[in-house]
């Protein structure tokens, strides 16, 4: 797993501030998002949760742009809360390591505007990030391996 190529991580970020919410309860892969994220230009780390029953509040304090959703939260899963914000303005990143590609599946069923594996390399997560500030959704390699999908959808 190598260093994120900076140039790459900026090059279609710039412009407005985007707001990030991350809903991770592992506190090595939420700290390592969280240093990846920081390093990023234009983008806001504005909360993290633990907890899948305090995610609904801290969007409705935090306001994002994008929300980062582990699938496996104690509390209530990421597929409960994917299922409980139907009605949206921000875009949601589902992101897992130990998840199936059935799981996977219901993410996008659900709504969610791309799919990253926590088995996939940093980049993967930062080009997730800005093809949803392009408008379009994302799925990662090892995300579109476990789904078994061809291509970005």
């Amino acid at each position: 797993m190598g260093v994120p190529d900076k140039n790459l991580q900026t090059e279609s970020l710039k412009g407005k501030t985007c707001k990030i919410l991350l809903a991770e309860d592992h506190a090595v892969t939420g700290w390592g998002l969280a240093f990846l994220l920081s390093g990023i230009p234009g983008i806001e780390l504005v909360d993290q949760v633990v907890d899948g029953n305090l995610v609904e509040p801290r969007i409705n304090d935090s306001k994002p742009d994008i929300l980062i959703l582990d699938i496996l939260l104690p509390g209530k899963t990421g597929l409960e809360i994917l299922s409980a914000i139907q009605n949206r303005n921000f875009k949601v990143i589902t992101f897992s390591g130990q998840s199936t590609g059935e799981d996977f599946q219901r993410a996008l069923d659900l709504g969610s505007d791309a799919l990253v594996s926590k088995a996939d390399p940093p980049d993967e997560m930062i080009e997730a990030i800005k093809t949803l500030r392009a408008g379009k959704s994302y799925l990662s390699t090892e995300a579109r391996r476990l789904i078994g999908h061809d291509g970005n959808r």
